[in-house]
Order: C-alpha cells, then structure tokens, then sequence
C-alpha cells in the first residue's frame, strides 16, 4: 500500500493526516478509526511525511516512479529520470488528477489469492462505496502481488464483516442496567449472575436479556 493510498483512503475514512510542528504525524478523526489506521501510517511513515511536506510547500520529494490518475478512471504508471516531484510529474500531464509515488520494494505473497478472498475485499469495497472499476481492479491486482496490500485489505474486509455479524452490546445500553446493577441478575434468572452483579458497562457482551434502554422524554 503506498503512501499516496494511505492519504486518500483514510481521508475517505474520516482521518486527518497533517505535520506537526516538530515533523511528525498528527492523524486527527474519531479514535478508534483512527487507531486502526496506526500500523498502515507507521509502515508508510517516510512516504506520508514526503507527501505532507510537499503540501506544506517544503523541499520536494522525488521519486522515479509514479502513479498517475486521471478523470475518467485510467491510471498510468510512469517511470522518470531523474526524480521527479508531484508538481513535475502533474506538469507533463496536464489532464491528470493526482500522481503518488509507486513503492519500488513489495513483497511477493506465498500463496494465490483465493477467489473467497478476493470477494471479501471487493465485497468491503462496495461496502465503502467504492464504485471506480479501475480502483477496484487496482486494488485487486495489488491483492495478487503485494503481501502488504492483501493483509491490510483483508483486514479491513474483516472488520467489515465483524461488524454486520456481531450481535454483542453493551450494558450501558440495556433497560435493565439500574443504577450500575443489572436487575435480572439473580438466582434463577435469565442471566447467569449473582443478585447485584454490577456489569462493566463498556465491554460488549451477549445477553438473551438485553432490552434496549428507552430514552428520556425532550423536555420543551
């Protein structure tokens, strides 16, 4: 996955990527996306801050081969020399739409990607609302030859799936939890708890008690 990717698709999720003063990442967005977004940002650490820093006006970074996107879906690879910026890159191609540097070293995965897993990224890439075919392929035949890519995409189509499977709630969210008690907690009851058990409220569980918690009247 390469750094330009990063940028864009977790912008698309909601994640800001900006320098800090010092040159660092501040990645900005609700807290657990941004968290899932850590390891790929970390990996890519060096191409990000190039990126960044290009935006920011600073010194340019070069690369000798890029990616360049255009409006009606097309992408060209492109080799030159000597490096060249994004700027330069855009220059030579006025009717593209943006240029990311290809990463030169990728590892070759062990084993076929399987026709099961390759439905499952294209099926989180629907889910996203990714409707570009040439994305779409893009990141297909990124599956098939870059272990990185197929690891962090199948990881996200699993996170997809877990989220439209997973029947799990939180005590806080149920009728039943009074005053940090859950009242069908008892001997004899439908939850298997001792009288007063006092849930943690935040840790997803599964209940065959759980009511949803009704809420308050607007006062007007």
């Amino acid at each position: 996955m390469t750094a330009g990717t990063i940028l864009r698709d977790s912008a698309l999720d909601g994640v800001t990527l900006s320098l800090s003063a010092t040159g660092t990442i501040k990645a900005v967005g609700e807290q657990a996306v941004v968290t899932r977004w850590l390891a790929a940002i970390r990996e890519n650490k060096a191409g990000i801050v190039a990126l960044l820093s290009e935006d920011a006006n600073q010194k340019p970074f070069a690369a000798s081969r890029w990616l360049v996107h255009f409006a009606d879906g097309d992408a060209l690879a492109v080799s030159v020399s000597p490096a060249a910026s994004n700027a330069e890159v855009l220059a030579n191609y006025p009717g593209a739409l943006a240029a990311e540097p290809i990463d030169t070293v990728s590892q070759q995965p062990e084993a076929m990607l399987t026709s099961d897993q390759e439905a499952a990224i294209v099926g989180w890439l629907t889910a996203i609302g990714e409707a570009d075919q040439a994305i779409v392929s893009d990141v297909r035949a990124q599956c098939r030859h870059d272990d990185g890519a197929r690891q962090y995409f199948l990881g996200r189509a699993g996170e997809c799936a877990t989220a439209d499977t997973d029947d799990r709630r939180r005590c806080i969210q149920c009728d039943y939890l009074r005053s940090g008690v859950c009242v069908v907690a008892k001997p004899g009851g439908v939850v298997s708890a001792i009288r007063g058990y006092r849930p943690a409220p935040t840790i997803l569980q599964r209940c065959v008690a759980f009511v949803p918690a009704r809420q308050p009247a607007n006062s007007l």
